[in-house]
């Protein structure tokens, strides 16, 4: 079975007793980059989840209706934006495999006499996909996040049934989607979904100006959406 647990738990358990009347909460979270690019949704379930791991000795199990049960909130739960953000890990039993989202260094060709290393993820029930943090995010803009999570679900299932193997798991992930004739959102969809989320976390950021900042909208949304995005917060702050 799958469990997600809270990174550097210590930090916030003060007894050392399972279930404390009580955790720690740091008021330099406030200043934490990642902590304020979150959603404020995810925000709210992150604290929520670390209080659900004081209760049960930071062993939640990755099911997301059971979560979203035991810390009462009525909207999403997404618990892969704070697997993302590095709040929460996923990972199995010792008896089982290793974690769905663990990080795996895999040797990628650039020249025939350099080789880059880029980080893959797990993705899938199973694990079986393999995908970076830029190929993720293509999918999900091209898709959307059902259509996207459903795409994955194919391919790892039809891995596990059939054994297929894979060098690039991204395109296979877009041959899927042909052969089912899922279709992509078109250009301006996935530009206004872009726009939006760079704008999103420009009004939650205290300090746009902060260090790499701007990169990283860049490489979540791309140059365009990011260039749109400070536009249209300065002629905000101008009126």
């Amino acid at each position: 079975m799958k469990y997600i647990r809270v990174k550097n738990w210590d930090d916030f358990q003060h007894y050392k007793d399972r279930n404390p009347p009580w955790i720690k909460l740091y008021n330099r979270l406030l200043s934490d980059y990642d902590f304020c690019c979150l959603p404020d949704a995810s925000k709210l379930q992150l604290m929520l989840l670390w209080l659900l791991a004081s209760q049960i000795d930071n062993k939640i199990p990755a099911d997301v209706d059971w979560v979203k049960s035991k810390i009462m909130v009525r909207g999403k739960v997404d618990l892969q934006a704070l697997i993302s953000s590095g709040f929460i890990e996923l990972y199995q039993d010792a008896s089982t495999k290793q974690a769905d989202c663990e990080q795996v260094d895999i040797p990628e060709r650039e020249t025939k006499t350099k080789k880059e290393i880029k980080k893959r993820k797990k993705y899938g029930e199973f694990g079986h996909v393999l995908l970076d943090d830029d190929q993720y995010n293509k999918l999900y803009f091209s898709f959307g996040e059902s259509k996207c999570n459903a795409l994955i679900k194919k391919l790892d299932e039809g891995i596990e049934k059939k054994g297929y193997k894979y060098k690039n798991f991204y395109l296979a992930a877009l041959d899927w989607a042909k052969s089912n004739d899922i279709k992509k959102r078109s250009k301006r969809e996935i530009h206004e979904e872009k726009l939006q989320g760079a704008l999103d976390t420009l009004t939650r950021t205290p300090d746009i100006d902060c260090d790499n900042l701007r990169d990283k909208l860049v490489d979540l949304y791309g140059a365009q959406a990011t260039k749109e995005a400070y536009q249209i917060v300065e002629m905000r702050a101008k009126a």
